[in-house]
């Protein structure tokens, strides 16, 4: 009797064990998949899978001509995302007021980024396709306006990874300024990038 009621606890221990690992896998591992192959889809397409986007550079001077290409192929990503586009003004008004979201909540917000950021990376390589601009270029243009509207520097991608590590995502809100000459190129193009500012949080 003792024996087929340990065996019992036994298989209800495996059984809440697979459960969870089952329920780690599709309401974490997954999402967090989805998301980052969503920055990966336009090289994907491309037979680039593995290429990563390069990092903006230490120190770069822009002109004008890249910060008005900047700025139309910001205006495709924003119609690519949509009526998605609510959920990260929320999460960018967090990260201004100083409250980072908690590790919950990241991740919920994940679940329901994957689509997005698909579209949103292939409008944004068509965009620049169309306009000359490099994927370096892009960022480096990108690291400025950020600087400009006082983004914070957050990275969802290395945010993701370290969840998908099970390690606590690290939120840097330092918000170094932008280089001056940069800033007197972007100011005139504040109206419409303002608007657009949370893009910057995902890396878009």
């Amino acid at each position: 009797m003792s024996r087929n009621a340990a065996f019992g606890c036994l298989g209800a221990a495996v059984l809440v064990l697979v459960l969870l690992v089952l329920g780690g896998y599709f309401l974490v591992v997954r999402p967090i998949q989805s998301f980052l192959q969503g920055f990966q889809a336009p090289f994907a397409q491309n037979g680039q899978q593995n290429r990563q986007p390069p990092a903006p550079r230490a120190d770069v001077r822009l002109t004008r001509e890249q910060v008005q290409d900047f700025v139309r192929v910001r205006r495709d990503i924003r119609a690519a995302v949509g009526q998605d586009f609510a959920q990260y003004e929320n999460l960018y008004r967090d990260f201004v007021a100083g409250q980072p979201p908690t590790t919950l909540e990241l991740v919920a917000l994940l679940r329901n980024s994957g689509a997005v950021i698909t579209r949103a990376r292939t409008a944004q390589q068509a965009a620049l396709t169309r306009e000359g601009l490099t994927t370096g270029e892009y960022a480096n243009v990108r690291r400025e306006v950020n600087r400009t509207l006082g983004v914070p520097e957050i990275d969802l991608q290395t945010a993701a990874r370290s969840i998908q590590s099970f390690q606590l995502p690290n939120f840097d809100q330092v918000v170094p300024p932008p280089n001056p000459a940069n800033r007197r190129l972007i100011e005139p193009f504040l109206n419409e990038l303002r608007p657009t500012a949370p893009l910057g949080v995902l890396g878009l």
